[in-house]
């Protein structure tokens, strides 16, 4: 969270966005929940009317109210899907441009063990994932979450003990972040590693003369080499773990249908 409050604050000359994508995604919450109901409803009036003459009427207006509905959705999932586009893309480009601004201020002993490749790849690469953060993870975990209220909440109104069946696999959603957070390690040291990688390798082919000239190939292929390994060893072990949860997720999928 600490993290996410950082990034934050790098787009919050663009904080209108975020503030009108959290609000889209509630709307969108709540017409994937209403939306069923109300369909379910209004198809048991039609089939409740014995009047039949004016059942056409009726259909006309159920109709438009569908079609009002769903097209306000798609106004809102539009929208939303571009802003958070644009504000992703907007909080990426000030985060490389304030870290570059940074980096020309830092003394030389800064640079004097570090890799260019390794800078690089930090500044251009890691960022990357601020564009994914905002785009497809952060609203599907705002979503996920109003959902749960909102179902858990609707159920002890309706039923209690209905509600209790619901969040009775509550535990194991803790063990499955638990198991998240293992994967978390694995890929923050696998994200390390592989910027030691690109560091090397862009050192490496801007030296090439000099290792070709004092005989250092084999030295540098197995420094590669190494970091391959290990990089691949941290990849495995956070599929072994990923392994694991997607079966726990299919099989809460199983006991919420």
């Amino acid at each position: 969270m600490k993290t996410l409050f950082r990034i934050l604050k790098f787009g919050r000359q663009w904080r209108w966005c975020f503030y009108y994508v959290l609000f889209s995604l509630a709307i969108l919450t709540m017409f994937s929940l209403v939306l069923p109901i109300a369909i379910r409803e209004l198809l048991n009036v039609i089939v409740d009317i014995g009047d039949y003459e004016t059942l056409p009427r009726e259909i006309w207006i159920i109709t438009g109210i569908l079609l009002l509905v769903y097209v306000v959705r798609f106004i809102f999932r539009a929208s939303s899907e571009f802003i958070r586009r644009y504000y992703a893309r907007k909080t990426q480009a000030k985060i490389r441009c304030d870290v570059y601004s940074h980096l020309q201020t830092l003394s030389p002993r800064f640079y004097h063990d570090k890799q260019v490749g390794q800078i690089s790849s930090r500044l251009m690469e890691d960022t990357q994932y601020v564009t994914m953060l905002f785009i497809e993870t952060l609203p599907e975990f705002i979503i996920g979450i109003l959902t749960i209220v909102s179902v858990v909440t609707v159920l002890f109104i309706i039923n209690p003990l209905l509600a209790l069946f619901v969040i009775a696999p509550l535990p194991l959603i803790l063990v499955m972040s638990i198991i998240q957070r293992k994967m978390t390690k694995y890929v923050k040291r696998a994200k390390k590693l592989i910027g030691e990688q690109h560091g090397l390798l862009s050192d490496n082919l801007q030296g090439m003369k000099e290792i070709q000239v004092f005989g250092k190939q084999d030295y540098e292929e197995a420094r590669f080499r190494a970091l391959s390994k290990e990089i691949n060893s941290l990849a495995f072990r956070s599929n072994r773990w990923g392994c694991f949860l997607r079966p726990m997720m299919d099989f809460l999928q199983g006991l919420a249908r």
